[in-house]
């Protein structure tokens, strides 16, 4: 094998693995919004939910209740 050629395969070689390792670092930085957009996406839905109004039955409320059955009788 010639010198030339072998320094050739080399830096054929090398430009190889460069570009695979850009490509990596592409895919991590790639992974790395994805992530961070999940979670934020979670933390905005956790924040906006409302809570619930609650609704008891007092006798007062119960009374008006029924006094409002009757009358639609």
């Amino acid at each position: 094998m010639d010198m030339n050629n072998y320094i050739n395969l080399n830096n054929d070689t090398s430009d190889f693995f460069l570009k695979l390792l850009k490509d990596y670092q592409k895919v991590i930085d790639e992974n790395k919004i994805l992530k961070n957009s999940i979670k934020n996406s979670t933390k905005s839905k956790k924040e906006n939910l409302k809570p619930k109004p609650k609704f008891y039955l007092t006798p007062k409320t119960s009374k008006i209740i029924l006094k409002c059955i009757k009358q639609l009788k």
